[in-house]
């Protein structure tokens, strides 16, 4: 911002998924990508997750990479002081963002809700994950990654997936046929690979 450079991101989605074991390699290229938005959210850059490079990099083009910064702090006693600040504009056009926004505060993040295990059977629900307008309709895109571990703290069970998802609320069922009756330590990890937002469940199951 100090540069007065305005940072845009066009984040495109692989044709293949690739699935790999090398986890410190794939927290390091999440860390980078969020890092890149921060950036773009931070200059007021263009951010969109689209396979269409050119119709992206014309949207960028013109979009105006000014902006004006504006602090406030009320001097009241702080009991005092309102919740809700009003900032109008009169320039036709213009976009007011605010800090909680920017920081994604206020955004719902992706929920991993009414895990379910029994009869060698997971079931799970995922919700609040972002939603981009498509050709096609609305679309969500979410890795999910499915972790089993025995009484001896050995992976009993694993299994990662991307899935485009075209519904508001998804329910997900895993057949564990191949595991023994007892009880298993269970992790879901679920990321928004639009927004990079994440929620992990943790808990002890019996099946």
């Amino acid at each position: 911002m100090e540069a007065e450079i305005t940072f845009h991101l066009i984040l495109m989605k692989s044709p293949k998924t690739l699935l790999s074991e090398d986890l410190d390699l794939k927290e390091v290229a999440q860390d980078y990508e969020e890092c890149f938005r921060d950036i773009s959210r931070s200059t007021g850059g263009f951010l969109t997750f689209s396979n269409k490079a050119l119709d992206a990099l014309k949207d960028a083009a013109e979009k105006e990479d000014y902006y004006y910064l504006i602090a406030y702090q009320s001097k009241a006693p702080l009991e005092a002081r309102g919740k809700n600040i009003e900032v109008k504009v009169r320039r036709e056009g213009a976009k007011v963002y605010n800090l909680k926004q920017l920081l994604k505060l206020g955004s719902p993040a992706v929920k991993i809700t009414d895990v379910q295990a029994g009869r060698k059977t997971l079931k799970f629900c995922l919700k609040n994950y972002t939603m981009i307008k498509t050709e096609k309709g609305a679309q969500g895109i979410v890795e999910v990654s499915v972790m089993v571990f025995d009484d001896r703290s050995e992976k009993a069970f694993s299994e990662a997936k991307v899935m485009d998802i075209v519904k508001e609320e998804i329910h997900i069922t895993i057949n564990l046929d191949i595991l023994k009756q007892g009880p298993y330590f269970l992790i879901i990890d679920a990321l928004d690979k639009i927004t990079g937002e994440k929620d992990v469940y943790s808990s002890i199951i019996d099946l």
